[in-house]
């Protein structure tokens, strides 16, 4: 992993150090098991991958891919496919989609946050902000429109949060019914959403979030979460 930047979570033991960066090929195995773990968790396959890997069509060399890491523990991942070809195209329909496709589309997905017992002091939603923020820095400069398809339940936290995405509101699932992630495409209680971005917003959102002083003290790359009232009152609201 090429380091791009380090959380640093002070805690009354010990702090709590988090590297965010670009994946290598040697990455490759961790990020596809983490994110078959995690679906396994959730129970999104239908039918499970034997390999004990999550790894589709769209798992290219042209792929970025951003992770974070605890030590050597594999905590986070996220990939951001290029266009012109991407997986929403694929699996929805869109009414009003933007009609022209074209290699500088992003498609942000596979997003996976593995927290374990010893990751309780770790505020997810910091995790997930920070893995955009890596990745959105990797493709801003050749991204000229994101597109993602996101959970009902964490589209909530990111309108929380005021993300600024925006959702597509005439579309239809067409994912294959016999599909392995039927399950994910298809839940009752939380079915994915397909959304766009501008690459400018998120950037925009991105620097704000993480130069605001009542929640993180910044050197260099490292970014310092504060132990603050703010911090607490974001926590307690469910926001963090």
């Amino acid at each position: 992993m090429i380091i791009k930047k380090i959380l640093c979570i002070p805690t009354s033991t010990a702090d709590i150090h988090i590297d965010f960066g670009i994946a290598e090929s040697s990455d490759m195995d961790k990020i596809f098991e983490l994110r078959h773990a995690v679906y396994k968790k959730y129970g999104y396959f239908d039918l499970e991958e034997s390999s004990g890997k999550d790894i589709d069509a769209f798992d290219t060399n042209n792929t970025i891919y951003v992770v974070a890491k605890r030590g050597e523990r594999f905590l986070a991942a996220i990939r951001a496919v290029p266009g012109p070809d991407l997986p929403i195209h694929h699996f929805f329909k869109i009414s009003e989609m933007h009609p022209v496709r074209t290699e500088s589309m992003y498609e942000f997905g596979r997003l996976v946050v593995h927290r374990t017992e010893d990751d309780s002091e770790i505020p997810k939603n910091i995790i997930l902000l920070m893995l955009i923020h890596v990745t959105i820095d990797a493709c801003a400069d050749r991204c000229s429109l994101g597109v993602a398809y996101i959970k009902t339940k964490l589209l909530k936290k990111l309108h929380l949060l005021k993300f600024p995405l925006h959702q597509y509101k005439n579309y239809e699932c067409i994912y294959p019914q016999d599909g392995k992630l039927h399950n994910y495409f298809y839940s009752v209680d939380d079915p994915p959403v397909p959304s766009y971005f501008q690459p400018d917003e998120v950037v925009q959102f991105s620097n704000d979030t993480f130069s605001n002083k009542n929640l993180f003290r910044v050197a260099g790359n490292i970014y310092t979460l504060q132990n603050t009232f703010y911090k607490m009152f974001l926590k307690k609201m469910g926001i963090l």
